[in-house]
């Protein structure tokens, strides 16, 4: 389950294409309030890609969903202190 942000499947699926794992499925179920949102994907290794053991597959896209996760700290960081006086 991920916190709902704006552009973060499109990103995800950007980062699966950029590893080399293709798409074939995609489920997306969200929460009562749309707070929360948990993807379930079916993905085909490529050829070409250097990604062969499960373990690397799920670290590697828990690496995209971190990298992810950390634009959006970042951007809300920003948002955030935009407002403040300079010191």
């Amino acid at each position: 389950m991920a916190p709902r942000r704006p552009g973060q499947l499109l990103k995800l699926l950007a980062g699966m294409q950029a590893l080399g794992l293709a798409v074939l499925h995609l489920n997306v179920v969200s929460t009562a309030l749309d707070a929360v949102e948990l993807y379930t994907l079916s993905l085909k290794v490529e050829e070409g890609c250097s990604l062969t053991a499960a373990e690397d597959i799920a670290a590697a896209v828990h690496h995209v969903l971190c990298i992810i996760d950390a634009e959006a700290a970042a951007q809300w960081m920003l948002a955030a202190g935009a407002g403040q006086p300079d010191i």
